[in-house]
């Protein structure tokens, strides 16, 4: 029997969660661990793509319910069978816990959940009574959750049942040492070249919590605008969001970087980047304008990777990070604008996290 399986795809496509998972698996492997795990079809990695603990996760994309349920029914059989040759289903969702329940129920498995948002009580108004309870049933019952920050804990905590055990907060952050970082695009490179300083700012997707944009697209653009007026270095934004699936949202972000007359200053980095560890490391200053936030991934690795970072306060930041007061615009720029004469510091990686999370897989294994 094998130790355990991280029951979410790992990158791409890229994300917080799924680079976070890749790593944890890869961490928890050189630490002497039988670790398996799932990819999707956009996975070119012949190591995992080969190898006996990985298995495909298969998505339908028909339009037909019925095709779709039985896409689904045939999905959670396969992965049921996987799932078998582990002791512990480490979940890193929050959908379909009827099936983690039943894992957990009828196949004895032991389970770690780990809530990676501080959204959950906005998904547990959305989700429907059925994943309600067995939310509720998971939280009463001998299942270990976790969360990535204090603010996640606390939302999981007003959640209308109690939760049995205590719940630890481990961020979801495991360092990527390379020995050689992976030179960037030389498109990217000519543009860091051209400018004097640089602004980094990172977006997965359009996402809303309860309507409200969650990675602040408007605010940094208006940020860049300001600080282009308030300084005189030539100053460059690279502005990342990997999900090029919203063609609408693109558009109207560029249509207002036009208005605000800065549209072909940006560096518009469209799309998934494998190797953007190397882009932290040119940058200057990395910015997170969120309006809500779980632990950021990117926000951790820039630190580890000597750039000073400027954050929002709807959460707990991790130790040097320079916060802003949230909806602000004036106390964003004078944070930035100061970030920018404090420097890059030296690289160091931070593996105190990772041992926490690795001392709870061996806790549950010893169990």
């Amino acid at each position: 029997m094998r130790d355990i399986i991280e029951y979410c795809p790992v990158a791409p496509p890229y994300g917080g969660v799924t680079v976070y998972v890749r790593r944890l698996g890869e961490a928890l492997l050189r630490d002497g661990f039988t670790v398996g795990g799932y990819y999707t079809d956009e996975c070119t990695d012949s190591k995992i793509i080969c190898s006996d603990d990985y298995y495909l996760f298969e998505t339908s994309s028909s339009d037909s319910k019925v095709v779709r349920m039985f896409s689904q029914i045939k999905r959670m059989i396969d992965h049921a069978r996987h799932i078998s040759k582990y002791r512990v289903v480490h979940y890193h969702g929050l959908e379909n816990l009827k099936f983690i329940w039943w894992l957990h129920r009828y196949m004895g498995k032991k389970v770690v959940i780990t809530v990676h948002s501080a959204m959950i009580e906005s998904f547990y108004r959305r989700t429907d009574s059925l994943n309600k309870h067995y939310m509720k049933l998971l939280a009463e019952g001998d299942v270990r959750w976790i969360a990535v920050s204090t603010q996640a804990r606390e939302c999981m905590q007003r959640l209308p049942f109690t939760f049995r055990h205590e719940i630890p907060v481990i961020p979801a952050y495991i360092p990527n040492e390379v020995p050689e970082f992976i030179p960037l695009n030389q498109d990217m490179t000519n543009y860091i070249n051209r400018h004097d300083k640089l602004l980094s700012f990172y977006a997965r997707s359009f996402m809303t919590n309860d309507g409200v944009d969650v990675y602040g697209f408007e605010t940094i653009l208006r940020l860049y605008k300001e600080i282009l007026n308030r300084r005189q270095e030539r100053i460059g934004l690279v502005f990342c969001l990997s999900d090029t699936s919203d063609v609408s949202g693109i558009a109207n972000l560029h249509m207002i970087a036009r208005d605000f007359g800065i549209d072909d200053k940006i560096y518009w980095q469209i799309g998934a980047i494998d190797n953007i560890s190397s882009l932290w490391i040119k940058t200057d200053v990395y910015i997170r304008p969120t309006s809500t936030d779980g632990d950021s991934v990117a926000v951790r690795e820039v630190l580890d990777l000597g750039a000073p970072v400027v954050a929002s306060d709807v959460c707990p930041r991790p130790e040097g990070v320079i916060q802003y007061r949230h909806g602000n615009l004036e106390s964003l720029v004078n944070a930035v604008d100061k970030a920018l004469d404090y420097g890059r510091k030296e690289i160091c990686y931070n593996y105190r996290i990772y041992n926490m999370m690795k001392e709870v897989v061996q806790a549950v294994l010893e169990k």
